[in-house]
């Protein structure tokens, strides 16, 4: 499922849930470094359920270590200014 969100600062995201990516597709300030350019995908290892007046955390992963059963995954997470619009497209 892919679908758009817009934040009171007025960045728009795209979200591809099939492949697990994310991008910017435009904003009024710079780019965090952890999302990159405008219009680049970023694969994220978890995002939060995307609410209007709330924000949304992206979670990359960034380390995993697997030892037998157990999986260790480092993330670092990017928050986005609360949603004022999401199109479900």
């Amino acid at each position: 499922m892919t679908f758009t969100f817009t934040t009171e600062s007025g960045s728009v995201y795209e979200v591809d849930g099939g492949r697990q990516r994310i991008r910017r597709v435009a904003g009024v300030e710079a780019p965090t470094v952890r999302q990159g350019d405008d219009g680049q995908w970023r694969p994220y290892a978890a995002i939060s359920k995307v609410e209007l007046g709330k924000p949304v955390i992206v979670g990359w992963a960034t380390e995993c270590a697997g030892d037998g059963d157990a999986v260790v995954m480092k993330v670092k997470a990017t928050m986005t200014s609360p949603v004022s619009s999401c199109d479900a497209g």
